[in-house]
């Protein structure tokens, strides 16, 4: 019985542990996928269609709504976890660990906003490189 009750204090302060991680770690992924992919974008806009006038826009247009739409559901992601994080706090600290699923629904909703803004970013790197296919010389 105490073994259980140390084991749930010590599972408590490793859920706490891991939300001051995912606030640190949120200004980082925020600067990386916006200033990145930005960054990178308007590199090429400058490097490769240069005065020749752009062919295509929308597909860099699309890029940067998909980045945008990312970034967007990162920095949701973040928020939620840290939310989902600090219910399983609760949950521990009303017995509600084992019956219920750790982080409820914020922690599904926190996998679901991961997957899309993956999707995006990837979608926006491909909206990119075809927009850099039909800007080359």
């Amino acid at each position: 019985m105490a073994s259980d009750k140390t084991e749930m204090s010590d599972y408590r302060k490793s859920l706490q542990t891991l939300e001051r991680q995912m606030r640190s770690q949120y200004c980082k992924a925020v600067m990386a996928l916006s200033g990145g992919a930005l960054g990178l974008s308007f590199s090429f806009l400058k490097e490769i269609v240069g005065k020749k006038g752009i062919v295509s826009g929308g597909y860099l247009l699309a890029a940067w709504v998909c980045w945008g739409a990312s970034v967007t559901c990162t920095l949701f992601s973040f928020y939620t976890s840290a939310l989902a994080l600090r219910h399983a706090v609760e949950q521990v600290d009303n017995d509600k660990i084992y019956t219920e699923v750790a982080g409820g629904w914020l922690d599904c909703l926190t996998e679901v906003l991961d997957l899309v803004s993956g999707l995006l970013f990837l979608a926006g790197v491909i909206a990119l490189v075809l927009f850099v296919y039909r800007n080359l010389p």
